[in-house]
C-alpha cells in the first residue's frame, strides 16, 4: 500500500477532478438552459418590438414558454393584434373622413359657384355681427368691394347715411331674435335710387341657438320700373276709357241740338238749356280727371324742412272730426317729433288721401286712428281703421295708378301716396287690422 500510495493518490485526485468537471459541466449546461429559456423570449420580444415599430403589425412572436414569459409573449401578441385592428379602423375612418371632406369641399364649391352666379345678393353675418361672406352680386348692388365688408361689423361696413338703413334692418332683426324678417329698403347708391327686398334668416346650431344670419338682397328697381311701365300702359287705357264716357253724352247732346235746330223745333230753347247743362257737367268731369292726372304726373320733388308733425297731424285730423256720424277720428303723435325733416305739404296730402279712404270704408260705430312714433331710427306713421278691409288679392295692386276697389273715382289717391312716400325714400305697406279693418304703415327716414 505504501508502494501504491502515490498511484492511489493520483487516481483519487483524478476521480475527484473528473467528478468536479462533470459537476461543472452539468451546472453550466443547466445554467445555459435556464438562461436560454429567459433570453430567447426576451430577444424575440425585442425583435418583435423593432419590427412592429417599423410598421409591420402582422408580426407575431412565436416562442415556447409556459411561465411568466409565456404570458408576456401572449400579451404582446394580443397587443399587436389590437394595434393592427385599431390601425385598420383608423385607416378606414380616415378614408371615410377624407371622402366626407371631399364631398363637403365639392358641396361648398358648388354652393359658392351657385352664390356667385345668382342674381340675388347673399351675405352671412355671425353671432357677433361681423360679415363673414359676401357674393359678387351683393358687392355690385351695394357698390362696395370685399375689403369694405368682409370681417367687419355691419355698423362699420355700412356706416354711411344710405347703407346705414340696411344696417339698421340687420340690427333690428338681431335684437328681435326673429327667425325670418323681410323689408323693402330704398337706397341711393351711385346717384341712383335703388329698391331692395331685404330678407334675413337666422342660422341655428345643433342646440337651437342662433349662430348667425343670412341676408338676401334682391334688386327690385327694374321690376318696379317694369311694373310702373305696365301701370302707365294700364293708366293710358283707363284714362282713354274714362275720357270716352263723358264724350258720349256730349256728342249726343250736340247732335240733339243740331237736329232740333235743323227741324225748327219749338222746344229748342229747352233742349239748348238741357244740352248745355249736360255738356258743362261732363266737361267739368273731364277737367277734374285731367287735373288729377296732371298732378300725379308732374308731382314736384319733396322739399324737406323742419315740420312740427304733431301740429300737422292735428290740423289734418280736425278736417275729419264729426265728418261722418258714428266714426271717431283720433290721433296719437309722439311730442318728440316736433322738428321732422319732411315736405309738410306732401305728407299732409298723403294723410288726407289715406284718411279719405279710411273714413269712407268705416261704418258707424267705428274708429279711425293716426299714430306717429320714432321706431329704430325712422318715423313710422300708422293709419288704422275698423272698416270693411281690403281683399288679399287687391293689396298688391293697391298702389298702382287707376286701380280702385271702390268702383268709382280716379284710382290715383293711393298711387299719389305711394309716390310721395317713395320720393321721401320711405316705404308704405298695408296690413289687416285686428279684429277688422285695415292698417296703412308709412315709414320715413328721420333726418
Amino acid at each position: 500500500m505504501a508502494a501504491k500510495k502515490d498511484d492511489l493518490k493520483a487516481s483519487h485526485l483524478l476521480i475527484f477532478l473528473m467528478v468536479t468537471l462533470l459537476i461543472l459541466l452539468a451546472s453550466s449546461w443547466v445554467g445555459l438552459y435556464l438562461a436560454r429559456r429567459v433570453t430567447v423570449p426576451i430577444q424575440a420580444l425585442a425583435e418583435g418590438t423593432r419590427i412592429i415599430s417599423s410598421g409591420d403589425l402582422s408580426h407575431r412572436v412565436v416562442v415556447e414558454a409556459d411561465d411568466e414569459l409565456g404570458v408576456l409573449v401572449r400579451s404582446f401578441n394580443r397587443m399587436t393584434e389590437e394595434l393592427a385592428s385599431s390601425k385598420e379602423q383608423l385607416e378606414r375612418s380616415n378614408r371615410e373622413l377624407v371622402a366626407t371632406n371631399q364631398r363637403l369641399a365639392d358641396q361648398r364649391a358648388g354652393i359658392a359657384a351657385v352664390l356667385e352666379n345668382v342674381a340675388a345678393g347673399v351675405l352671412s353675418v355671425d353671432s357677433a355681427g361681423r360679415i363673414r361672406t359676401c357674393n359678387s352680386a351683393a358687392l355690385y348692388m351695394l357698390r362696395q368691394r370685399e375689403d369694405d365688408v368682409l370681417g367687419k361689423p355691419v355698423a362699420e361696413a355700412w356706416a354711411d347715411p344710405e347703407r346705414r338703413r340696411l344696417a339698421a334692418f340687420v340690427a333690428e332683426t338681431a335684437e328681435g331674435q326673429s327667425t325670418h324678417a323681410s323689408k323693402e329698403v330704398h337706397l341711393t347708391l351711385g346717384g341712383e335710387l335703388k329698391t331692395f327686398d331685404a330678407r334675413m334668416t337666422a342660422l341655428r346650431d345643433a342646440e337651437g341657438k342662433v349662430a348667425g344670419r343670412v341676408l338676401v338682397l334682391e334688386d327690385l328697381t327694374e321690376l318696379i320700373q317694369a311694373q310702373q311701365l305696365a301701370a302707365w300702359n294700364e293708366a293710358a287705357r283707363r284714362i282713354a276709357h274714362e275720357i270716352k264716357n263723358p264724350l258720349t253724352p256730349i256728342r249726343l247732346s250736340a247732335e240733339r241740338l243740331l237736329r232740333k235746330s235743323q227741324q225748327g223745333d219749338p222746344g229748342l230753347a229747352k233742349a239748348i238749356e238741357d244740352g248745355v247743362e249736360i255738356i258743362v257737367r261732363e266737361v267739368v268731369t273731364l277737367q277734374g280727371m285731367v287735373d288729377e292726372f296732371s298732378r300725379y304726373a308732374r308731382m314736384p320733388r319733396p322739399r324737406p324742412a323742419p315740420v312740427d308733425l304733431p301740429r300737422l297731424v292735428g290740423e289734418t285730423l280736425h278736417l275729419y272730426r264729426n265728418l261722418k256720424p258714428g266714426v271717431e277720428v283720433e290721433g296719437e303723435v309722439d311730442p318728440a317729433l316736433s322738428a321732422v325733416w319732411i315736405d309738410g305739404e306732401q305728407i299732409k296730402r298723403a294723410l288726407i288721401n289715406l284718411l279719405d279712404n279710411a273714413v269712407e270704408a268705416t261704418d258707424a260705430p267705428g274708429h279711425v286712428t293716426v299714430a306717429a312714433h320714432p321706431v329704430n331710427g325712422h318715423l313710422e306713421i300708422q293709419i288704422a281703421d275698423t272698416g270693411r278691409g281690403i281683399p288679399p288679392e287687391s293689396k298688391e295692386k293697391l298702389f298702382l295708378p287707376y286701380f280702385s276697389t271702390k268702383g268709382r273715382g280716379t284710382g290715383l289717391g293711393l298711387a299719389i301716396v305711394h309716390r310721395i312716400v317713395t320720393d321721401h325714400q320711405g316705404a308704405i305697406r298695408v296690413e289687416d287690422n285686428a279684429p277688422r279693418g285695415t292698417v296703412f304703415t308709412v315709414e320715413l327716414p328721420i333726418g
